[in-house]
């Protein structure tokens, strides 16, 4: 995939006031914890492992956040790939797709951009009227 404007975007993240950072960092958080949340409750549950392995990660500035399946082991990865897409022709035999993170990301996606245009919005208006 190849993204347009990633080098202006990044001088752009590296002028921004420091209002519009911490309001930022906020909904990231608080939206990637509400896709969380729902994708747990989306999750189907056999012996309930799978929703014990959802989980948050951030990058070390906090304006990046993504909702992780299942532990960075291989056999975890697996298992979550299997629910969430099905499994064809496996040793295993065939499993039906059952997934909980795509349709969680997009059921919280339209909020989740909405809220950061909301953000950036009020951390710039504070940011010039302060």
């Amino acid at each position: 995939m190849r993204v347009t404007g990633a080098k202006k975007l990044q001088r752009q993240f590296r002028k921004m006031p420091k209002t519009v950072e911490a309001r930022l960092k906020k909904s990231v958080r608080t939206n990637t914890e509400a896709t969380a949340r729902l994708a747990k409750a989306l999750v189907p549950v056999d012996s309930g492992e799978l929703k014990g392995w959802i989980f948050t990660q951030y990058d070390e500035n906090g304006l990046v956040g993504s909702v992780e399946a299942a532990p960075a082991t291989k056999e975890a990865q697996q298992k979550a790939r299997a629910v969430e897409f099905g499994r064809e022709k496996g040793n295993r035999g065939t499993t039906n797709p059952s997934p909980y993170i795509r349709i969680a990301q997009q059921h919280t996606g339209k909020k989740f951009q909405r809220s950061v245009k909301s953000a950036i919005r009020k951390g710039l208006k504070e940011a010039t009227s302060g």
